[in-house]
């Protein structure tokens, strides 16, 4: 119930999917400073960067390899990497970094009654 606090408790994060879209899962892990381990699906190498490990899917001994090396490391070179995970979150997929600009709020109806709020 507190995925802050397990996040925080990890060395690594692996995700060995066989396809993927956008996983909210890497992303997350990510902002909390987590390098990552994946198999090159969906949009998991365009996240991942070079922050962590992007193997190809259906290759355990490659996904094996890359955990490995990635905890072979030691402490610093974990956080170093944690930290550009992080800082590659914030520059590219933080709301800022997605919604250049000022932000326009359009007003939706209320759920119940379908009517548009004063403007």
């Amino acid at each position: 119930s507190d995925v802050p606090a397990v996040l925080n408790a990890l060395d690594i994060n692996v995700l060995c999917s066989l396809s993927e879209g956008m996983p909210n899962a890497i992303g997350e892990a990510m902002a909390s400073g987590v390098s990552c381990v994946v198999t090159n699906v969906g949009d998991c190498a365009a996240l991942v960067g070079n922050t962590g490990a992007v193997v190809p899917s259906r290759k355990p001994d490659a996904l094996a390899a890359a955990i490995e090396d990635l905890l072979a490391g030691d402490g610093d070179a974990t956080v170093d990497r944690g930290l550009l995970a992080r800082q590659r979150i914030i520059d590219r997929y933080s709301l800022e970094a997605m919604t250049p600009g000022e932000l326009v709020r359009i007003p939706l109806p209320d759920p119940f009654t379908l009517e548009y709020p004063d403007r």
